[in-house]
């Protein structure tokens, strides 16, 4: 399913319609979906959402097909998935991370910009108490700390 490797995402779409329960099996906890949002492959995910596949399920770490998907390389796969009902600010995992701590974490300006457009929450906080600004400049992620401050002017 990853980004330049065309064959595959056709192939694991044909799968899907060929034996739909693929959609909502898991492998090591995490569903289809968290694998597709996870490997930015769009045309899996989009065919996963056609065919019921809820945007918020849950792997077994707590974390949604949006934090995958932020830590991925494609925008358009944030805006699918929240499209589809995704919710913004889901915090899971150990970290009680959201999708925008992740994105700041990676260092991805356009998800960041994608899910601020959305109106994730600036002010969400971690386990940690840290915010998504926090998050980028604790990893040293200037472009999207310069993002984040920006909005919070």
């Amino acid at each position: 399913m990853q980004i330049g490797r065309v064959p595959l995402p056709a192939f694991v779409v044909s799968c899907i319609e060929t034996e739909p329960r693929l959609a909502s099996a898991r492998s090591n906890g995490w569903t289809l979906i968290h694998f597709a949002a996870g490997a930015s492959c769009l045309p899996v995910v989009q065919r996963l959402l056609r065919a019921g596949v809820d945007p918020n399920v849950l792997d077994s770490g707590g974390h949604a097909p949006l934090f995958r998907a932020a830590g991925g390389s494609d925008a358009d796969v944030v805006r699918v998935l929240i499209g589809a009902g995704a919710i913004v600010d889901h915090a899971g995992g150990a970290t009680r991370s959201t999708a925008l701590h992740q994105a700041a974490r990676f260092g991805n300006v356009k998800i960041a910009e994608a899910l601020l457009d959305a109106g994730a929450s600036l002010s969400a906080t971690d386990n940690k108490g840290h915010t998504p600004l926090d998050r980028a400049r604790n990893c040293r992620r200037k472009d999207v700390a310069a993002l984040l401050d920006s909005w919070q002017a």
